[in-house]
């Protein structure tokens, strides 16, 4: 484990530091793991510091905001994308969102809504949102769909559902060309539904607002839902 530490961990010299870790979840516990040695190389007992990040949010009505953006259309492949952006209030500690399709709330309800956007799905991939998710989802042309959202604040107390359906347009609000330089060069694209094109021979660097997994955008999101 020392060795690892020492390869791969931050390395503050023989002088009095600081580092800042800027990509961990709140109100979750961590353990950080500090590996000293001398001069020689020789190890000192590791140190293990725990901590707890901190809480978000307030004890207010926490409510997430909903827009429905432009869409796209990537002629490179073959995609239909809308963008759709959900936003916080001051008041959430943490949220769940996603897009279903119209037939899932015609069948079941907002009850129905609102039983999968309450249920913990601790093995999705940021199912829990804390802060604004922007993101381009791969849909049809000409579709109804909706887009729904719930915070809880501060003291674990859910807030309104905020319910908003749309219709996607027959034709995109923009072509993206396959030359286009905002059009990178990916391998090869699944256009699953509910995902947004992405690079599927690596995890690499996506479509800008794109989530970069297919298969964990379609843990995260939950695939747009239909009322079957």
């Amino acid at each position: 484990m020392g060795d690892m530490i020492k390869a791969w961990g931050y390395q503050g010299g023989s002088v009095d530091t600081t580092f800042t870790w800027t990509s961990q979840t709140p109100n979750t516990e961590y353990e950080i793991y500090v590996q000293c040695w001398d001069a020689n190389g020789t190890y000192a007992d590791m140190i293990i510091i725990p901590i707890v990040t901190k809480k978000l949010g307030g004890e207010g009505t926490a409510e997430v905001a909903i827009e429905i953006k432009e869409s796209k259309y990537y002629e490179e492949y073959k995609a239909f994308t809308q963008r759709v952006v959900f936003t916080p209030n001051e008041n959430v500690a943490l949220y769940h969102a996603s897009l279903f399709d119209a037939s899932f709330l015609e069948k079941n309800g907002k009850d129905g809504i609102i039983e999968y956007l309450k249920a913990e799905n601790t093995g999705s991939y940021n199912w829990d949102l804390f802060k604004v998710d922007d993101y381009e989802w791969s849909l049809e042309p000409g579709q109804k769909y909706v887009a729904a959202a719930m915070g809880k604040n501060a003291n674990d107390e859910w807030g309104p559902i905020n319910i908003v359906e749309f219709t996607t347009p027959a034709t995109a609000d923009e072509v993206i060309p396959a030359t286009s330089s905002s059009a990178p060069a990916l391998s090869k694209v699944a256009p699953f539904k509910g995902t947004a094109p992405v690079r599927m021979a690596k995890p690499a660097v996506p479509l800008k607002g794109v989530s970069p997994y297919a298969s964990t955008k379609l843990l995260k999101k939950g695939v747009v839902l239909t009322g079957k």
